[in-house]
């Protein structure tokens, strides 16, 4: 018996001893985190940060926003009865049409709507029943009093016909043919007028004379100063614009004062292009010149990229121990969010997450299409894939009938001192621009390049085909609600901090790196 008193005091000992040995542990690792991670480096070059002066303006977007507020975004279904069943619209005719008659146009817009209806997140973000029975009644006469007497219209004329009667959505994920039913704002820009600061203002050098800005367009220089770096990587100051003109170039005009006398000329400003990507490899990491590059061209859910991926998670941990980072994000238009989640996690040791709200629909035609080989959600990243989605699926009757929502956590600020250098384009999108926004969660962090691409209301594009023309759409099944941060904007996306042609962002950011560190 006393053995047994004893055998029980001896096995007591031993956990006390094992839980003692293993809150030491992690006391150390989550010291040895702080040390190396937020603010107590041997080395802190948070200094080349500060040096660019960045002053950014955070906004509440929806973090207060109640429950019941948010539900206005959502469209309510009191039944599911008129939903029609999808059949042949989920996959591609062996042999498209060139043209379909008139029942034919007219029974694929009952498709197109109904699939608008319960397949589409921004239903009822961009206006609902009211806009969207609007559009299609519009589109019913256009087709039925247009082509009365040929009773055949060309699939490319019923496309156009349709996106034109659709203007009133700007969302970048979803598209129907050819189209995208999203505007596209580009950056247009003049290096050669490179202007510095003082205390009067901006100017540049001509002939020796300090040219002093006064006006753009009639209006403050401000709304058209845009931070940025000239060729040696020193700061400068460019006339800049954000427009959603198809040209190449457009024009401002200036004031200028030098010396009391006045002049106006007009100054041309060129679209800053997306860099030349490979696509080969969605992931890699190198050093240029002791600055640590992380290449990322997407986060792609398929086998081929595997590996990439998860590398690209496992190596966030080691990132913890670098001085300086460069994270090129140039081209990459998103995929998985699944794999920043994993990779913030690691990269902060689960003090970060996505501060955003997904709302998913459950509906039938949802559902349906989600079988279909090239919808997004056909092919999971792995078994937490799946079992992210059966996890909505259990919380489906918390929300509203054909509603739920996952939410990857606070928005809140993390102190950070290594400098970590974002390079981003027109062709950063989607999910890319999530990694964007929650980047921006870390202190030191600064984005460099012209705007993204504005894609982030929905997401999770569904792949259907109109039954008679076979026009093939995407349609996001989730919405996303941001809780806190900058404001982005579908087709504008989030402006960087120094606006650089995305071609030469790399090697102006590594110069004004080297430049800064040597003083």
């Amino acid at each position: 018996m006393k053995e047994g008193i004893e055998i029980k005091r001896i096995i007591k000992i031993l956990l006390l001893v094992i839980c003692i040995i293993s809150i030491t542990f992690l006391l150390k690792e989550r010291n040895r985190f702080t040390l190396a991670f937020l603010k107590n480096k041997e080395k802190d070059f948070s200094y080349l940060v500060d040096g660019l002066e960045i002053h950014r303006k955070y906004e509440i977007l929806n973090k207060n926003i109640s429950e019941e507020e948010m539900k206005g975004f959502l469209y309510h279904y009191t039944d599911f009865e008129d939903e029609l069943s999808l059949g042949k619209s989920l996959f591609l005719s062996n042999y498209p049409p060139t043209n379909i008659v008139l029942d034919e146009a007219l029974e694929d817009i009952e498709y197109l709507f109904s699939i608008f209806k319960y397949g589409y997140a921004g239903y009822e973000y961009f206006g609902g029943d009211n806009l969207f029975y609007q559009a299609k009644n519009k589109i019913i006469y256009e087709i039925s009093y247009k082509f009365k007497n040929t009773n055949s219209i060309s699939v490319d004329e019923f496309n156009e016909i349709l996106c034109d009667n659709l203007g009133f959505i700007q969302d970048g994920h979803l598209s129907i043919g050819s189209y995208q039913l999203s505007k596209n704002y580009n950056y247009y820009s003049n290096e050669y007028y490179n202007f510095l600061k003082d205390e009067k203002g901006y100017y540049f050098i001509e002939s020796g004379e300090r040219e002093y800005l006064r006006q753009v367009n009639n209006k403050l220089p401000e709304e058209y100063i845009k931070k940025s770096l000239d060729e040696e990587g020193n700061i400068v100051y460019s006339l800049g614009l954000i427009s959603d003109t198809e040209k190449f170039s457009t024009e401002v005009k200036v004031e200028l004062e030098s010396e009391n006398i006045v002049s106006e000329k007009y100054i041309t400003l060129s679209r800053y292009e997306p860099a030349d990507v490979s696509y080969n490899k969605v992931y890699d990491t190198y050093d240029i010149e002791n600055i640590h590059v992380i290449k990322c061209t997407g986060f792609f859910n398929n086998s081929e990229y595997d590996k990439d991926m998860e590398y690209f998670i496992k190596d966030a941990k080691s990132l913890r121990e670098k001085d300086i980072i460069i994270l090129d994000l140039r081209g990459n238009g998103g995929g998985e969010v699944l794999y920043i989640s994993r990779w913030y996690n690691n990269f902060t040791q689960g003090q970060l997450n996505i501060a955003h709200k997904f709302y998913y629909l459950l509906t039938n035609t949802v559902s349906n299409s989600s079988q279909n080989d090239e919808s997004e959600v056909s092919s999971n990243v792995s078994d937490e894939n799946t079992t992210f989605f059966n996890k909505i699926k259990e919380n489906k009757d918390t929300i509203l009938p054909g509603w739920s929502y996952m939410r990857f956590g606070e928005y809140k600020l993390i102190e950070n001192n290594i400098p970590i250098f974002v390079l981003l384009d027109k062709r950063t999108a989607s999910a890319a621009e999530l990694f964007l926004h929650s980047l921006r969660q870390l202190n030191n962090v600064v984005y460099i390049g012209t705007n993204s691409q504005g894609m982030n209301t929905t997401g999770n594009s569904l792949v259907y085909y109109l039954p008679n023309s076979n026009l093939k759409l995407f349609i996001p099944e989730i919405i996303i609600m941001h809780l806190e941060g900058e404001k982005m904007e579908e087709g504008i996306g989030f402006y960087p901090d120094l606006w650089v042609k995305p071609k030469d962002s790399m090697e102006r950011i590594i110069k004004y790196i080297n430049n800064t560190k040597e003083k």
